[in-house]
């Protein structure tokens, strides 16, 4: 976001322009986040898009929502139905929705962490976290939790698994509380990845895309939660 200011009682932001399509499109044409150009000190900046909330709950993010600009930075958009922490009623999209979101209760920053974490399967994976086509049947598939036998969902390594199970888990009171302990936690797999992407060299195969996949998409997150 470059600017925000309000003209005759309008809101108003300005953002950079993004003619790199969305991580949505990127995924579909390049498939799931394991090309090694995700790597290096460039990636690092890929992930600085949620900051832009800045205590604002987006309540929409998702892999369409997220724009990249013409250096492939990152950058967040949609906040048509962004509110204040607080405020009830469902919201988002069903696919990166939380429970809090499809119950309609009030909800907080919590419910775009949740999403960080279904944005980051999807960006690991290619699929969904949980596939559904009304709020009761999501909310269900949302209990039971991710099924890690799933052939796309065992394309992520296991380190990342831990901290998405808990940070997509159905109880808010369950999930990372803040995000700071998200983003900590957040470095800390990426730290446990790269050392079994080490200690694993010789092994090739999907495992091993996968890992490049995590390393990529970790070290591009360093910009995205901090300044959520």
């Amino acid at each position: 976001m470059l600017e925000f200011a309000e003209r005759s009682g309008v809101a108003y932001f300005t953002m950079p322009l993004t003619p790199g399509g969305s991580l949505a499109d990127l995924v579909a044409t390049r498939g799931p986040l394991r090309c090694p150009k995700w790597a290096g000190a460039r990636g690092a900046s890929r992930w600085r898009v949620v900051g832009a909330c800045g205590g604002v709950v987006h309540r929409d993010l998702k892999p369409e929502n997220i724009l990249l600009d013409r250096s492939g930075r990152w950058c967040l958009a949609d906040f048509g139905i962004a509110s204040a922490p607080g405020e009830s009623g469902a919201a988002g999209t069903l696919a990166f929705a939380a429970p809090e979101q499809l119950r309609g209760v009030p909800q907080d920053e919590g419910v775009d962490r949740y999403a960080i974490a279904a944005v980051a399967f999807f960006a690991l994976t290619g699929h969904l976290p949980f596939i559904a086509h009304d709020p009761e049947l999501q909310l269900w598939r949302q209990q039971q939790g991710i099924d890690w036998n799933a052939s796309w969902a065992s394309r992520v390594p296991p380190p990342a698994r831990a901290w998405i199970s808990r940070a997509l888990a159905f109880n808010a009171a369950d999930r990372f509380p803040t995000t700071v302990a998200l983003q900590e936690a957040w470095i800390e797999t990426w730290r446990s990845a790269l050392a079994s992407e080490h200690t694993s060299a010789g092994e090739e195969g999907r495992g091993k895309d996968a890992r490049k996949g995590l390393r990529d998409l970790l070290k591009a997150s360093r910009k995205l939660l901090p300044s959520l």
